[in-house]
């Protein structure tokens, strides 16, 4: 159960994060589109990365200790990504003024 939720849940946030973010602009679609075969090509490989480990290893551990890895490095990425975005932001507001 927790689990089904965490997963579903992943998918809504990503897409209403995005919504949120650039629901008024033009090619917001075409963003969404994209957003969601990334996510869908990411559930397909990490079944499969965890069968191939799970086939190499013998257990269920190797893909228990890996996923949790890329998941921190990916909310660094996005964290950063994200003070970034809001930096440039303001330098160009405070340059307008």
């Amino acid at each position: 159960m927790v689990y089904g939720l965490g997963y579903g849940a992943s998918f809504t946030l990503v897409q209403s994060r995005a919504a949120r973010l650039f629901g008024r602009r033009e090619g917001f679609a075409r963003l969404q589109s994209f957003l969601v075969l990334c996510q869908y090509i990411g559930s397909f490989a990490g079944v499969t990365l965890t069968a191939q480990l799970r086939d190499l290893t013998g257990s269920y551990a190797m893909p228990f200790l890996v996923f949790p890895v890329l998941a921190l490095l990916t909310t660094l990425h996005a964290q950063l990504s994200h003070r970034s975005a809001q930096h440039k932001a303001r330098t160009q507001s405070d340059a307008e003024l």
